[in-house]
């Protein structure tokens, strides 16, 4: 069978090792070369046989956002994997990145770490990337796929039209190629925003800041990072923080941020999020799960349909990983699949429409 190829391409020595020893370690990749900057790599593109890049964004001669337009122009169709720099500047750069059709990024080990301790970080990182490029039914945690059945399970609740609903609030849930989308649907949105809507984006810090700074400025809406105890506002845009989960409880409205364990192996975790909205908003509780790895936003889908609220997951065509979608649904715990331009026109529809908060 075909291993993925990787082309590694990095201004320092140290990173390009760490990188080869991370894809090398695992018998499953092959590194198809090295390349100190973007005008080597793109180069080295035309000689070698590559599936995917690993691009630094910050280099001489051709920096990383250069080299994907590069690509682009020569209508190349690697999958590119960015490394960004663990700061505001990093983070907003590699945000182009994304925008202009890189995969996914990873954020590079600070050099303290250590040779070894780099290693170990990308490799957590960037593996799994891989892996959902090499196999795109790849679930996080789980990469070996399950037994078919051989009955098919009856969903416990019932379908629902989505065009019918009166929302009182949406929940959004997504990774891998998750920044993306959201522009895409953000950039849809105009109008006087009727209920609350709350993002989590697989993100750490620094970069779900500067996430929210982004739909803000396509959308013209209040979009911002949330903040532990703030009041839920009608009208408003919440993006969870990197490393925090994010619930919204009641008595007074409120969100409310905590550090608990991992879901999923993710922090933030749509599941959190969604099963706290469910229980809130029952009926008017609108769920979107978009392109991502794993299994994250299943249970909150279950749960969003157990208090008879509404999911729209995004499907396989459109996603850069069908991994969180396709979760949700193999459990049977969605109302629609569609592409990103019928959920903008769903979600522009219906946001601006919305229902009355009832929690009692």
């Amino acid at each position: 069978m075909k291993k993925l190829r990787v082309l590694i391409v990095d201004d320092s020595a140290v990173y390009r090792s760490q990188i080869r020893q991370a894809i090398e370690a695992t018998g499953e990749f092959e590194v198809a070369g090295v390349a100190a900057n973007g005008k080597i790599a793109m180069e080295k593109l035309f000689q070698v046989e590559a599936d995917v890049v690993t691009l630094d964004l910050e280099m001489p001669e051709m920096d990383g956002i250069a080299t994907i337009r590069a690509m682009k122009d020569k209508k190349l169709s690697q999958r590119i994997i960015v490394f960004s720099a663990q700061s505001l500047a990093g983070a907003k750069t590699t945000l182009d990145a994304l925008s202009l059709g890189a995969m996914d990024f990873v954020p590079k080990p600070i050099a303290a770490n250590g040779m070894a301790i780099g290693h170990q970080l990308i490799g957590q990182q960037l593996l799994p990337i891989l892996r959902a490029i090499a196999k795109p039914s790849y679930v996080l945690n789980e990469p070996i796929a399950k037994p078919a059945t051989t009955s098919i399970v009856e969903p416990q609740w019932k379908s629902r039209s989505i065009n019918d609903m009166l929302v009182q609030a949406l929940v959004i849930g997504s990774s891998t190629g998750g920044p993306n989308a959201l522009e895409n649907i953000f950039k849809s949105i105009r109008g006087h925003l009727k209920v609350p809507i709350f993002i989590v984006q697989h993100m750490p810090p620094v970069f779900t800041a500067t996430l929210a700074e982004r739909l803000k400025q396509i959308s013209g809406l209040d979009v911002r990072e949330a903040k532990d105890n703030e009041s839920v506002v009608s009208g408003r845009v919440y993006v969870a923080p990197g490393d925090f989960h994010m619930r919204i409880e009641k008595d007074p409205l409120r969100i409310v941020l905590h550090q608990g364990p991992k879901r999923q192996s993710v922090r933030p975790a749509c599941d959190e999020l969604f099963e706290s909205a469910a229980q809130i908003y029952g009926t008017g509780c609108l769920a979107a799960v978009l392109t991502g790895m794993g299994e994250d936003g299943t249970a909150g889908a279950i749960a969003v349909k157990q208090n008879n609220g509404a999911v729209i997951i995004q499907n396989k065509e459109s996603c850069a990983v069908y991994g969180m979608p396709g979760a949700v649904e193999k459990a049977q715990a969605f109302d629609r699949i569609a592409d990103l331009t019928e959920i903008s026109q769903v979600l522009n529809r219906l946001v601006f429409r919305g229902g009355a908060l009832n929690v009692s």
